[in-house]
């Protein structure tokens, strides 16, 4: 039997289960669910079985031995939390637990254990399928019902089982049984509310993905219409000047109108093409690729743009670099870069276009001393028709910033205003490469 100087230790033992019914569900939410941004990710079955069983056993382990060996602690809370949050199977696997756990540490209240938690496993596998369409209150209220039937069945047990000890006092036990059920009750309290902070917060993260998706397609869906309407007017107007005026016009102005609207539809088409590339991108062709010939190459593509812009390009490009990707893709990539570079110097200038390695990397630079960029506009490169060049739509590097995704790689931009800027690129190296041939 126990006197009341030791309620003290009682209660330091409790608040200890509640810590410990609390310490898993926390560790889970900071270490996993935290660290995946606006990602919703709903907890299985099994991860609330695995979890509220890590409750029960340690609430068990640092129980509170009264009563000629009966043990309290407050595993019904986290056997609860099992059912209604993780469904019948869940509960039903942490009771197994809990039942296998109380086999190995067998005491004179196994049998009493057996009788209350055969009541709460049936009533809590009831309400189970109906409780998160519960109101917040009322499922505290349940569970609270279901924790004081479940004390009472307790109380009644321990009585009849210590009714006939010389040491034995009534007043003693029911001291402790309303101190035991006021503290579980407020535990119970205390972990429904904080996993139901928990579920809103998944529901709020589900808002935001939706709300996110629908402003990215309405802002897509405004940009296309406007980048797509811009030159469809323009060709609508020649077309309509032919139209009108067609027999007051020479050849040569009606050849000249119908060139310029020609180039008009063709700018819309591309639009349309650089779009259906970022919503559909895929990896086609992955073959072995030497990146200093790449790049090499795409240079070449990009010379003749480059002499009529004043620009010249220096390569400087190690060999040995090897990557397995899709050289069509990777081209593309370059090529939009040197592209942008390119015409980031509208005064001429030089480019800097280096390819090197090192343990694990295979790392390209596209250094141009242009307009340069400030941090600001450095964090809208990438966004769907965010361009510096008047008469750009931010396409070419929208898409070329997802197929650098799609193909591994990273992509790092250092720029400062007015003193030009620097694309890095990053892929993983292909480190089974062929030998060079060093003989030339």
């Amino acid at each position: 039997m126990f006197y009341m100087n030791e309620f003290d230790e009682i209660i330091r033992g409790l608040l200890l289960n509640v810590s410990l019914i609390l310490l898993p569900p926390f560790i889970y939410e900071s270490f996993k669910l935290d660290k995946m941004g606006y990602v919703s990710k709903k907890v299985k079955p099994h991860e609330v079985a695995i979890l509220t069983s890590i409750s029960v056993i340690l609430c068990m382990t640092f129980a509170i031995p009264l009563f000629n060996g009966h043990l309290y602690d407050l595993r019904m809370i986290p056997v609860l939390v099992s059912f209604f949050y993780g469904g019948i199977w869940s509960g039903l696997a942490t009771v197994t637990v809990m039942f296998l756990y109380r086999w190995y540490l067998f005491s004179e209240g196994f049998y009493t254990m057996i009788v209350v938690y055969s009541f709460v496993v049936i009533i809590a596998a009831y309400i189970s399928p109906r409780y998160f369409y519960l109101r917040r209150r009322d499922k505290f209220l349940i569970a609270a019902t279901i924790t004081i039937i479940a004390m009472l069945l307790m109380f009644i047990a321990t009585y009849l089982m210590n009714i006939k000890k010389g040491d034995f006092y009534i007043i003693e036990l029911i001291k402790f049984f309303l101190l035991f059920t006021l503290i579980k009750i407020l535990a119970l309290h205390f972990t429904i509310y904080i996993l139901e902070g928990f579920v809103e917060k998944r529901e709020l993260r589900i808002e935001l993905q939706r709300v996110d998706r629908l402003n990215t397609a309405g802002g897509l869906a405004a940009s296309i219409a406007h980048e797509i309407r811009n030159p469809l007017t323009v060709a609508k107007g020649f077309m309509q000047l032919i139209q009108n005026k067609g027999e007051n016009l020479s050849q040569e102005k009606i050849k000249e109108y119908l060139e310029m609207a020609i180039t008009e539809t063709n700018r819309a088409e591309k639009v349309i093409a650089d779009f259906l590339s970022f919503a559909n991108p895929s990896v086609e062709n992955q073959s072995l690729i030497n990146v200093s010939d790449l790049i090499s190459m795409a240079c070449n593509i990009m010379y003749s743009y480059a002499t009529l812009n004043n620009v010249s390009i220096n390569k400087n490009l190690e060999k040995g670099c090897y990557l397995i990707t899709d050289e069509n893709k990777l081209t593309q990539i370059f090529v939009n870069i040197i592209k942008n570079s390119i015409e980031a110097m509208p005064k001429g200038g030089e480019i800097d276009v280096r390819v090197f390695k090192d343990k694990k990397n295979v790392v390209i630079e596209v250094e141009d001393y242009g307009v340069g960029m400030t941090k600001e506009e450095i964090a809208k490169l990438g966004t769907p028709f965010y361009s510096l060049k008047t008469s750009g739509t931010g396409l070419g590097l929208m898409v070329s910033y997802k197929y650098v995704q799609i193909l591994g790689g990273k992509i790092k931009v250092e720029s400062e205003k007015g003193k030009g800027t620097k694309f890095i690129l990053i892929f993983p190296i292909y480190d089974k490469a062929p030998q060079e041939d060093t003989n030339g």
